[in-house]
């Protein structure tokens, strides 16, 4: 970027030069090191002059000057000190991770112990040699009083005093220093207050080019005093807090380490030198942050434009559009760059790219992703979670078999997720050798190296396979190096502790992996662009469109760039932050007093954002989130605005439509969300066709004859829909129900320990309690034999419940407790069921059960309303009479199961019931067996309730323990039905209509009530009538 060099910068650099001194220009981040290198080199300036980013400066100076301890890496410090925490009595959650590592680098040197704990320290062991790894474990809980060298920074006498886990904390950074030294290592705050002791500062002349006013910590402060410094501070100096105010070109000594960006140090304000801006750019810079009332509001010239985005879906396009006006406009400039700062900035250089680049126009981003969003670094976070759990966590295993890097195939990682999961008994040791032996063959040795803890021969592994399957993918294969670079780091670190490095890639998983794009180099092109741009030496270069985020902004020169766009400037994307954490709160303890206010660093890294614009700013927003929802304006959008409106503290007069004030309404642009077609591809497109939009609940009439699959029973088909009773009542109730769960199968894989799996755990016991029980007592169960009954049922109950564990054709459905809860729940069944017992012998007495699990339909179909069903009735019961009742096992009942309401109303139509499985039941018994059905009972074991339907004309209440609101509810003769026989003809026919309605693709989301709704997997249904339950 062709900026004009700064007159400060200039002057300090271009002036007393001499063969003693070396000029050295420090700059605020390492990513601005080169292009200011090329600044000065077009200048003239550049020769014999050291340009470096501030921290990288320090540890050279060190590694020349220092004592030979090497400074410690971030990675080192960081599993170091989660190392610690791990053995101490504090969590290692984010918070406190950071909140270590940062007091650690910032102020590491001022940490202290309470005077009680200090009292207690041990006199450690003599450590080790330094030249192998040691472990934490000999400092970790022996903690030593280091006698701080001559050279050191005193600490306070009267420290704050500590609460118990910031006392915990300082014990943990005071072993990390035990650490440090016996290793050999030193921290970054610890370098700063060393070095002035050890250096001439008369050999370098020090100038820090286009820092924040409070960016720096005091260390860094003091360091830069004790050298004679020179700060260009960049962004307005003005009105951020009480102790911003400050004078150019003063210089006096430090008596404390308080957040004062001038102690030690001589700076300047870069607004005050620079004036190549445009005018309405400088009076914003001046103005902003501190409007007041009286204030005169800005003149908008269309130097400030607005640009709005209806919606999330036109987010992307309205960024867009503003870049490509922006190079409209600049077309006239020698060399019109443009920055576009945003939260995210490799998504919109994903989306914008290729389209600037088939107009010539060459980009670059400067973004990040999480180690975790990134594929190689998600199978080795994945895989080495897998190996560290004792448990086998079949659904990580699922999210590492998918994952390119496990070198599953599709098919098969599918296949084995369904096996895994629907296996809660997996062991370990059998799913790490099932997701080892389906890799194909680079990567079958992957899980056992990490077994074996051997991360480098792994990390080999994988970077010969990136080498070997991507490299016809640059830019995706350099993310892979990206992250496997810091992976490799890591493992370094670890064992350089003598910490397992498997154990410590889990806890950087949020760790933020740099990554850079440019469109005018094919090596680090994005493949996404890279496969939609046809010809890459169309790419011009005239215009230069950088994507990156605020903090890399706000370190570019004053004036450097023609457009700055502020993208997505939400209230989501830059919250307001918290002015003190516990960082803070500890270092200010110590005396060392950080950054007082964490709103007023935001503006000052904005104010550094916007002065870098020369030409335009573009300030660009959302207005409505994806739920449609009004999104909330970013603070500092909103205060570039206020410098606007006449009246700062209202908003009466601004565009109702745009809600921008009325002077900067002509330089507003409002994107919709209507063009679905530019919006997602960023350009119009001529549409061939367009196609309704599916309707929930339509079946088309080529798909009609898929929605029930033919069964075939012994080699034939029969004519009809395959169903069975439990699926005709599921359509019945909600046909879109009947659809997700029984044909689309949205149901989870997982065997669970629920009611589904604990239902099929009572039949089975049921089953296997009458079949013994009948053959070793008497074939019902009656008081006299109710002792008998309970021992036969323990009996059963533990031999069924082994065979859960041991019979892998119940793999799938079982009901297996693996832990301590669940088998509380388990055997709270027994005395469930122990209880029954009683509630079994008032259970129609006259009865006997007659068969248990009867299966009909197996070779050939019953016919019944059109479909052809098959399936198993839980049990039926016989009197001398030759008439029968039909049970069906069920572990809930409610009122639902009734026949009918309970009304005395004899003129109400009938209806078919809500619960039709048992009727279709009994239907078949008599076709089948012939036999009277005398009433069908739903029965609940676990609470002894009954509903159901009873023939009043063949059975009575003394054979049935209703209560009596239930009895009224389930007694024949209702409406115009006299006898149990018409019931069940009536319902065959009334069934059979629905079920033609399915033949002819009626699967409409109606549900007939929220019972319907309650296990639905539909979540998003219009229709629903009570939320899902898991």
């Amino acid at each position: 970027m062709n900026a004009p060099l700064p007159f400060v910068l200039e002057q300090q650099i271009g002036s007393e030069s001499g063969i003693d001194t070396q000029p050295v220009l420090l700059v605020p981040t390492a990513s601005r090191v080169i292009p200011l290198r090329r600044l000065l080199a077009r200048h003239e300036l550049g020769f014999n002059v050291t340009v470096d980013s501030l921290g990288r400066w320090v540890e050279s100076l060190w590694m020349l000057f220092g004592d030979g301890s090497t400074p410690i890496s971030a990675e080192e410090r960081r599993i170091c000190l989660i190392s610690l925490l791990e053995q101490s009595e504090l969590d290692t959650t984010d918070g406190i991770v950071e909140a270590a590592c940062r007091i650690a680098r910032e102020g590491l040197p001022v940490v202290r112990i309470s005077d009680a704990q200090e009292s207690m320290a041990l006199v450690p062991e003599p450590v080790p040699s330094s030249s192998a790894p040691h472990s934490l474990e000999s400092v970790s809980h022996a903690p030593m009083s280091v006698s701080p060298s001559p050279e050191s920074t005193p600490r306070p006498l009267e420290p704050a005093s500590l609460s118990p886990m910031e006392e915990a904390l300082a014990q943990v950074l005071e072993s990390y220093r035990s650490w440090l030294r016996a290793h050999q290592r030193i921290e970054y705050a610890e370098m700063l207050s060393l070095l002035p002791h050890r250096i001439d500062a008369t050999h370098w002349r020090v100038l820090g080019a286009f820092f924040l006013a409070d960016s720096l910590i005091s260390f860094e402060r003091e360091f830069l005093g004790a050298l004679n410094a020179t700060l260009l501070v960049s962004g307005s100096n003005e009105a951020f807090n009480d102790n911003s105010k400050r004078a150019v070109d003063k210089k006096k000594p430090s008596t404390s380490r308080k957040a004062d960006s001038n102690a030690c140090y001589r700076a300047h304000n870069v607004e005050s030198v620079e004036t190549s801006r445009a005018p309405e750019l400088h009076e914003l810079s001046h103005l902003l942050f501190q409007r007041s009332a009286s204030s005169k509001p800005v003149n908008a010239s269309g130097a400030v434009r607005v640009a709005l985005a209806c919606g999330p879906e036109a987010q992307l396009l309205s960024v867009h559009e503003a870049i490509l006006d922006a190079v409209k406009g600049a077309d006239s400039e020698q060399d019109p760059s443009i920055v576009v700062v945003l939260p995210d900035p490799l998504r919109q250089f994903t989306f914008s790219a290729p389209l600037l680049a088939q107009q010539g126009i060459s980009c670059a981003c400067q973004g990040s992703k999480l180690l975790c969003d990134i594929d190689v670094g998600r199978a080795l976070i994945d895989a080495c979670t897998l190996v560290d759990d004792a448990a086998a966590e079949t659904a990580l295993a699922a999210d590492y078999s998918y994952n390119p890097f496990a070198g599953i195939w599709y098919a098969t990682a599918f296949y084995s997720d369904k096996l895994h999961r629907g296996n809660r008994l997996i062991e370990q040791e059998e799913l790490l050798c099932d997701l080892a032996g389906h890799a194909e063959e680079d990567l079958q040795g992957l899980i056992g190296l990490i077994e074996q803890d051997d991360l480098p021969q792994a990390l080999s592994v994988l970077e010969s396979y990136i080498v070997r399957h991507f490299s016809s993918q640059p830019g995706y294969a350099a993310e892979q190096f990206a992250a496997l670079q810091y992976v490799s780091r890591v493992v370094e670190a670890a064992l350089a502790i003598g910490k397992s490095p498997a154990q410590m890639i889990r806890h950087v998983e949020t760790a933020q992996i740099p990554l850079a794009f440019d469109t005018d180099s094919g090596s680090q092109i994005n493949d996404q662009i890279d496969s939609q741009i046809k010809d890459t030496s169309q790419i011009k270069g005239t215009h230069r469109v950088l994507f990156c985020i605020l903090d890399e902004a706000a370190a570019l020169e004053p004036a450097s760039v023609h457009t700055i766009i502020a993208a997505d400037m939400t209230a989501q994307s830059y919250p307001i932050v918290e002015n003190v954490d516990a960082a803070d709160t500890l270092l200010a303890k110590w005396g060392l007093v950080t950054t007082d206010n964490k709103m007023a660093a935001s503006r000052q890294k904005f104010s550094a954002v916007l002065l870098a614009a020369r030409n335009r700013v573009v300030m660009q927003r959302t207005m409505h989130n994806g739920l449609a929802d009004e999104e909330q304006p970013a603070a500092l959008f909103e205060e570039v605005l206020d410098c606007y409106r006449g009246d700062p503290t209202s908003r009466d007069s601004d565009d109702t439509t745009t809600r921008v004030p009325i002077s900067l309404a002509p330089f507003t642009h409002l994107s919709g969300e209507e063009h679905l077609v530019e919006n997602t591809l960023g350009h119009a497109q001529r549409v061939a066709s367009e196609a309704d939009r599916p309707i929930m609940g339509s079946i088309t009439p080529q798909a009609r004859t898929f929605i029930v699959l033919n069964r075939r029973y012994h080699g034939r088909t029969f004519p009809g829909m395959d169903l069975s009773a439990s699926q005709i009542e599921s359509y019945l109730e909600c046909p879109y129900q009947w659809f997700a769960k029984r044909r689309l199968k949205l149901e989870s894989l997982d065997e669970g320990f629920g009611p589904a799996e604990r239902g099929t755990f009572i039949h089975a016991v049921l089953e296997s309690f009458y079949l013994r029980f009948q053959a070793e007592v008497q074939p019902k169960v009656t008081p006299s034999t109710l002792g008998q009954a309970r021992e036969v049922m323990q009996a059963v109950f533990s031999q069924v419940a082994e065979r859960q564990f041991t019979d892998r054709h119940l793999v799938g459905n079982r009901y297996v407790p693996i832990n301590a809860w669940e088998e509380r729940q388990r055997d709270k069944v027994l005395d469930q069921l122990l209880d029954y017992l009683e509630f079994e012998c008032r259970l129609l007495p006259s009865f006997e059960p007659w068969k248990f699990e009867w299966a009909y339909g197996e070779d050939t179909p019953y016919s019944y309303a059109g479909c052809n069903l098959v399936g198993r009735i839980d049990r039926i019961d016989r009197d001398r009479a030759g008439r029968v009742v039909i049970i069906d096992y069920k572990s809930s009942l409610s009122s639902v199961y009734r026949l009918h309401a309970d009304s005395s109303d004899e003129s109400s139509t009938f209806e078919l019931p809500a619960k039709m499985q048992a009727l279709i039941y009994a239907k078949a018994v008599r076709d089948t067996l012939g036999c009277p059905i005398a009433a069908i009972l739903y029965v609940n074991p676990l609470d002894a309730s009954i509903q159901g339907a009873w023939d009043a004309g063949q059975i009575g209440l003394e054979e049935l323990p209703f209560a009596p609101a239930d009895a009224r509810a389930g007694r024949i003769p209702w409406c115009d039905v006299e006898t149990f026989d018409a019931l069940l003809d009536r319902c065959e026919l009334l069934v059979g209509e629905h079920m033609a309605s399915l033949a002819n693709g009626e699967i409409s989301p109606t549900p007939h009530g929220p019972d319907a709704c309650r296990y639905c997997p539909v979540i998003d249904c219009p229709n629903r009538l009570e939320k899902r339950r898991l």
